[in-house]
């Protein structure tokens, strides 16, 4: 398990360095959280488009799942400067 503890005051370069290593390490758990939220409503809204008054509602879906994923990700991200197991 790889440990994120926070150690302090960091600059722009460390705050990008701990991020990506964030998402390297746990690359397994935030893609299929992403992929269970964006692709049903992806899908939504490249059959409808935006045209259509479902086309509207489709990009509200998208909104919601994009915030939805944002949610999760600083959650599993907490989780991680916890050194708590993922999933």
């Amino acid at each position: 398990m790889t440990q994120f503890p926070l150690s302090g005051p960091m600059s722009v370069g460390d705050l990008l360095d701990r991020a990506f290593r964030l998402y390297r390490a746990r690359f397994g758990v935030f893609l299929p959280t992403a992929a269970i939220f964006l692709v049903p409503a992806g899908i939504l809204s490249v059959l409808f488009g935006e045209e259509s008054i479902v086309g509207v509602l489709a990009l509200f879906l998208e909104m919601a799942a994009t915030a939805l994923v944002s949610l999760a990700f600083t959650a599993q991200g907490i989780e991680a400067l916890h050194s708590r197991p993922e999933g």
